[in-house]
């Protein structure tokens, strides 16, 4: 039914309807960031879609660099490429692979139905691990947990004594994102926590932050959309299914490809 599908759904459905239409040849398609509100496996079905399609015209407004390389024969910048590069500063002393964030058996029920459960993890200090998974499980709202300390149905969240943490929310306007990342910027925490950092910033700023998270030598624990973000920044992948989760020391392009761990997420799921 409509009304229970999602964003990503019903823009995969509207899609489909459209280039099924016969004079869809004579078309141009116009997408607006497309990839907003996908998923990894509805990132690459959109891409498959449009290579099969070689003979339609798109015209794309995106700041997907994965996309854009896998979908697109030519690229237009608009703007100023440069953007000033920014230092988020660390002033913890703990020792490396010092345990800092503890996770057990965390279940969280939205409308009745648990978007994640027995969720248990041990992050230690210096580590840059994104959560991942399909949209409709709560990767977001896990984050919001660690950040903001959302009530959850049961488990617990451990954090290591004395720990200094920065939170960044998701928002929807890029003066709001800017003006938290001046904020991310003079926190002057060990541990940052961010929620779809990128949504709302553009492409010089994407690429600015994502030096100043490298070279950050805290811990970081995000959750994005933006594959070579996540590819760039994350050394451990923890993909949050319906029912637990599955955990890699890996990069994002390993951690996807990787039939055994595809395979566990699958069963995961269904």
């Amino acid at each position: 039914r409509l009304a229970e599908m999602s964003v990503a759904e019903k823009f995969k459905m509207a899609l489909t309807r459209v280039l099924e239409d016969k004079s869809t040849a004579d078309k141009i398609l116009l997408l607006d960031e497309p990839t907003k509100n996908l998923d990894s496996d509805d990132v690459e079905w959109l891409i498959k879609l449009l290579k099969k399609k070689a003979s339609l015209t798109v015209v794309v407004a995106s700041n997907d660099r994965y996309f854009l390389k896998q979908a697109c024969t030519r690229t237009l910048t608009l703007g100023e490429e440069s953007s000033e590069d920014f230092v988020i500063v660390n002033e913890s002393e703990r020792k490396p692979n010092e345990p800092i964030v503890n996770v057990e058996k965390l279940l969280k029920v939205v409308d009745g139905e648990p978007v994640f459960q027995r969720v248990s993890f041990t992050i230690r200090h210096g580590q840059k691990v994104a959560l991942v998974g399909r949209n409709e499980v709560g990767k977001s709202k896990l984050i919001k947990v660690l950040g903001a300390g959302i009530p959850i149905n049961k488990g617990k969240v451990t954090f290591a004594e004395g720990i200094r943490r920065a939170y960044m929310p998701r928002v929807y306007s890029s003066a709001a994102a800017k003006a938290e990342l001046f904020k991310l910027r003079n926190s002057g925490a060990e541990l940052l926590i961010l929620d779809n950092p990128t949504s709302c910033l553009d492409l010089p700023t994407i690429k600015a932050l994502e030096k100043a998270l490298i070279a950050f030598d805290g811990t970081v624990i995000f959750a994005d959309s933006d594959r070579e973000f996540i590819e760039a920044i994350a050394e451990r992948i923890i993909d949050i299914t319906f029912d637990g989760i599955v955990d890699r020391i890996s990069t994002y392009d390993e951690f996807l490809n990787n039939y055994a761990v595809r395979r566990l997420i699958a069963e995961k799921y269904f």
